[in-house]
């Protein structure tokens, strides 16, 4: 009996003890996991409240009455039409803009500043000048910004906050209000003033006792804390995210006023901003010291009955471990699968309970990635819809104009001609609110924008398709190869020293499930320097090629992934191709 109870329990201690590292590891990593999960949540949250204001700022700065009043001709410019302007003014400001947000009872208030040039609203409550704001460290900076790269939008500090109605307690949001008709133009800048207190409260929300979060913008200024009785602890704290050893946006343990904390920092990817969370490290290790506890008294208990039930024990729970540490080292390899608990409840042990606690983990992890896929889908579909919006509205005014000289000049067949190739070019471009349109629809786009364009410039271009008849209903997104000729017509055949040329399209299928589209002109082509920098990042416009092809290959990546972009082979004198690759659908 004695020679079987030792090897029994030498290997119960053992197992136990290897058992209480494990757990108590594993506890550690699911406890962070959770905390770098609340911060995720928080961050969330932060960002959602800073968006909705954003939000208010741009829908009111792209309103159809801002545009038109501010953009206005100021000639004769008298009180009565400043009066009525300023009743317009202040009726769309409000409805885009109130002042109390009813869904969140948000109190918020508003400064608009004017172009120097504007003669009206001054009176330094609401409305400014840019005078009145030029020697301030934020106005420098977004108009700074905004000539730069087009960055209209610019968070204010409470450091930065000189003119807030709340006082430096507070932060604000500042956008630049454009002229659409001409983007180099700031018509003015709109100010959101918001009380600290709210953002405060936006980061607040954590399910762990003793956390607190900072969130800071620029040189360190905070702009919000989760607990202001805790503010002493952030002046430590940035000496410690100072230190060459501190690793940004992992858990690095400090020591703040003799008290352990675990510490990470994150910043924020869509605004200047960073968060900061302290954690202190008793949270994390008190579940431990619970476990080592109960596994002690397990222990003392199961050694006293351990002759009878050695066996039968250490095959129960091993068993079971083995099964719950094989199913967490398949979730290491993406693998999300619940353990069967075939016991009733009532007869559970610790077991089972960490058994219930990972098959709760692995549902809710479903939950967060079923939940983040959706919304990185949605976000993927507005985008792409606010892309396949941005038409440029010259083509339209041309064409209206050159319909009104034909019909100044009575030219009936030209103007039937334009009117049904314009109606084509729309029909085809609305396609019903669809994303994707055959690319036969998408060619007789095309051959209608050309058509418009000879009857503007004499028949000076010609046009060649030798797109194969079994790719002519294949799906593709709208309004890809229209801005695409309509490029190379503007900076390739109209540039050269004899007017026009040819437009050619043709297709080129070597690779299984794939399709690539050639658009190709004998315009004056590019230089090798020029061609290199344009492959070399699409998305920033230069000086020959700009918006439409941004928007094209914004559009291909967004819509079919970041490897369907754009790629241009061009001489100097014989023309430039562009490359469009779009997979084929089944069938093909």
């Amino acid at each position: 009996m004695i020679s079987y109870l030792i090897p029994s329990v030498t290997l119960l201690c053992l197992l136990s003890v290897a058992t209480y590292f494990a757990s108590a590891r594993l506890m550690e990593k699911r406890l962070l996991q959770s905390a770098s999960d609340t911060i995720k949540q928080t961050e969330n949250s932060l960002q959602s409240f800073i968006n909705k204001y954003d939000a208010l700022t741009l829908s009111y700065s792209f309103s159809g009455s801002v545009q038109n009043l501010l953009g206005q001709d100021l000639t004769d410019y008298n009180i009565n039409r400043q009066k009525l302007d300023k009743l317009n003014f202040e009726s769309t400001l409000f409805s885009c803009i109130p002042t109390r947000i009813e869904n969140s009872n948000t109190v918020c208030d508003i400064r608009i500043y004017f172009n120097d040039t504007f003669p009206y609203f001054n009176n330094h409550t609401r409305y400014y000048n840019y005078r009145d704001a030029q020697d301030e460290e934020w106005f420098r900076k977004i108009m700074e910004g905004y000539k730069k790269d087009r960055t209209s939008f610019y968070l204010i500090t409470p450091a930065e906050n000189q003119a807030s109605s709340y006082g430096r307690d507070s932060f604000s949001l500042a956008r630049v209000i454009v002229d659409t008709s001409y983007y180099l133009n700031p018509l003015a800048v709109i100010v959101l003033d918001i009380p600290r207190s709210y953002l405060d409260s936006s980061v607040s929300n954590t399910n762990m006792d003793g956390v607190v979060n900072f969130v800071t913008a620029a040189d360190d200024n905070m702009i919000a804390c989760s607990d202001t009785g805790l503010l002493p602890l952030y002046e430590e704290s940035l000496a410690f995210a100072s230190s060459p050893d501190y690793r940004t946006a992992e858990w690095n343990k400090v020591t703040i006023q003799n008290v352990r904390y675990l510490m990470k920092t994150d910043p924020m990817k869509s605004y200047s901003i960073t968060l900061t969370t302290l954690i202190p490290y008793q949270n994390v290790v008190k579940d431990i010291t619970v476990l080592r506890n109960i596994m002690l008294v397990i222990g003392v208990t199961l050694v006293a009955a351990c002759f009878f039930f050695a066996n039968t024990t250490a095959d129960n729970i091993t068993g079971r471990l083995s099964h719950v540490n094989s199913k967490m080292r398949e979730v290491r390899t993406g693998k999300l699968t619940p353990l069967p608990q075939a016991r009733p409840k009532y007869a559970w042990d610790e077991i089972d309970e960490l058994m219930d606690t990972y098959n709760y983990m692995i549902g809710e992890m479903e939950i967060l990635i079923e939940t983040q896929y959706e919304n990185g889908k949605e976000i993927k579909n507005a985008e792409l819809r606010v892309l396949q919006a941005q038409i440029n509205p010259h083509f339209l005014y041309n064409t209206l104009d050159m319909i009104h000289w034909f019909a100044e000049e009575n030219m009936v067949t030209e103007i039937d001609t334009a009117v049904n190739s314009l109606a084509t070019f729309y029909r085809i471009s609305l396609s019903n609110g669809k994303e994707q349109i055959r690319l036969k629809d998408e060619l007789a786009q095309v051959e209608a924008y050309i058509r418009l364009q000879n009857l503007r410039f004499e028949n000076t271009i010609q046009y060649n398709c030798q797109i194969e008849q079994r790719f002519m209903n294949q799906p593709i997104i709208k309004m890809i190869l229209q801005p695409l000729v309509e490029n190379a017509i503007q900076h390739g055949l109209f540039e050269k020293d004899k007017l026009g040329g040819t437009i050619s399209i043709r297709s080129w299928h070597e690779e299984p499930q794939l399709l690539c589209l050639i658009i190709a002109d004998d315009g004056v082509g590019m230089s090798p320097e020029q061609l290199a920098l344009l492959n070399k990042n699409l998305q920033i416009p230069d000086e020959g090629h700009g918006y439409g092809i941004q928007n094209v290959n914004s559009r291909l990546q967004l819509y079919y992934g970041a490897d369907f972009h754009l790629y241009f082979e061009s001489r100097p004198g014989k023309g430039t191709e562009v490359f469009v690759r779009v997979p084929l659908s089944s069938g093909f």
